[in-house]
């Protein structure tokens, strides 16, 4: 008769064994990933970030370093990583991580005047890119370029109190996952066509919860595809001035028929929801090429153009045909309850993904940036013409500083359907009354006060440079 210590060791020792199974030892690793995501997000949004004097005498990295060293320093000495010989690593690996590190060079290093740090950043964008370069020699300076690009990054959400990096993302994501798969590579036996189903995994799910969103913003789960109309995307990108030069290809646009709209509704929702859960090379050839085709359609509709994401896209074509077959399928292609229990795991984790999804709506909302000069006259201001912080201002997010009510942050969707159904039935002469009593103040006063301290220390800048010199005659 067993007693219940013969049964512990038992049941310890089938723990054991399962726990080195290849598919848990997988999930162990994406687990760490979401892990060491979550951290370097806390890390970046918990730095003590320099003011523009310090970074004007210093440096952007420098200054940095003075008011965080023991954080740098925890963070650069704690990580041992193992050499390229020591990895192996494949062709297939070193181009993923080789084109998201050229993509991230070209997103992040500013490349005109930074007027309110009141700098060009000529030697923070030199020493990134030569870090970029020493990824080349030893792996260890991936650590550090990803630490040191987001951090500049984070510099530039900083000066508000959110920030916008969905467009860049995915890069951060997989030269995460890169780094933690280059330190667990030989603990948990990991090939590095587990890191390329893994990257292709990662990057699909993102589009898996769009298409979640979608859903879960209508009622009855089909109404996003049947009820939005993606004209009024079209309408609204027309006022903002897409399209101008071609107006005959906008009105081709807007004579389609509502089914074809439709039909590419439906056909996104389908796309999105079943990426992930494609695994031959074929078949993640054919949906990624798809998702690209998608982007393309966007673009042309709306003028929003998901240029990383598109890259991404055609990198793992790429890597996919490039790579050569394993003999043995990876774990992620032969256990699809592997890929469900990753899907839900990374779906569930606050704060990975973000799911874009809501209804294009009738209601149009916008707004001009104009400037007092020194003379008197107003002049128009680009929103480009602020630089690296332009993408602080898509969207209009200076909503914050207006006083009237409003529908949305964008001005041009609605998230919620009843909202949707209202402003189809009432006129155009009606939707003031209608913002009057539906509509919702977006006034802040943390991010009135944060933007006005921007816009002062910029336009100081800006209207000492030869640049305002020439706008403002």
């Amino acid at each position: 008769m067993l007693n219940n210590q013969t049964i512990f060791k038992q049941l310890s020792a089938r723990a054991k064994n399962w726990v080195k199974t290849k598919p848990m030892l997988v999930f162990i690793w994406i687990a760490l990933y979401v892990l060491a995501f979550c951290f370097v997000q806390v890390f970046i949004h918990t730095l003590d970030y320099p003011n523009p004097t310090d970074i004007h005498k210093t440096g952007f990295f420098l200054a940095l370093a003075k008011s965080n060293t023991p954080q740098m320093l925890a963070l650069l000495l704690g990580i041992a990583m193992p050499s390229w010989e020591q990895l192996r690593a494949s062709r297939g690996l070193k181009a993923v991580l080789a084109i998201s590190i050229l993509l991230i060079v070209c997103k992040v290093a500013p490349c005109s005047y930074d007027f309110y740090l009141n700098d060009f950043l000529f030697w923070d964008n030199a020493i990134l890119l030569l870090i970029a370069v020493l990824t080349v020699c030893h792996p260890f300076f991936l650590l550090l370029f990803v630490l040191l690009s987001l951090s500049l990054l984070g510099h530039f959400s900083s000066i508000f109190y959110w920030g916008y990096t969905y467009s860049y993302r995915i890069l951060f994501d997989i030269l995460t996952l890169s780094i933690t798969y280059m330190l667990l590579k030989k603990r948990l036996k990991l090939s590095d066509y587990d890191f390329i189903y893994g990257v292709v995994l990662i990057h699909t799910v993102h589009y898996f919860t769009a298409g979640l969103g979608k859903i879960l913003i209508s009622p009855h789960g089909f109404e996003w595809v049947f009820y939005n109309d993606l004209s009024q995307l079209l309408r609204n990108a027309q006022l903002r001035g897409w399209l101008h030069q071609f107006p005959l290809v906008q009105q081709r646009l807007l004579e389609l028929p509502k089914s074809v709209f439709l039909a590419f509704q439906a056909a996104t929702l389908m796309l999105e929801l079943s990426a992930p859960f494609f695994i031959k090379r074929k078949q993640l050839a054919i949906t990624l090429s798809l998702i690209l085709f998608m982007h393309i359609i966007i673009y042309m509709v709306s003028g929003i153009l998901f240029f990383v994401w598109m890259m991404v896209d055609l990198m793992l074509i790429f890597v996919l045909y490039s790579s050569v077959e394993p003999i043995q399928p990876t774990v992620l292609v032969q256990k699809w309850y592997l890929r469900v229990v990753i899907i839900l795991t990374l779906v569930l984790t606050p704060t990975y993904v973000i799911p874009l999804a809501w209804y294009d709506s009738p209601y149009q909302d916008f707004f001009e940036i104009e400037v007092l000069c020194e003379n008197g006259n107003w002049m128009k201001f680009d929103k480009n013409n602020f630089g690296g912080y332009s993408y602080l201002f898509l969207h209009d997010r200076l909503r914050c500083m207006s006083t009237r009510k409003h529908l949305s942050e964008d001005g041009y969707s609605v998230s919620d359907f009843s909202t949707l159904i209202r402003l189809r039935t009432i006129e155009p002469t009606q939707i003031q009354a209608y913002l009057n009593e539906y509509g919702i103040s977006l006034t802040n006063e943390k991010c009135s006060e944060s933007i006005s301290r921007f816009l002062s220390v910029f336009f100081t800048n800006y209207n000492e440079s030869e640049q305002y010199k020439r706008q403002s005659v």
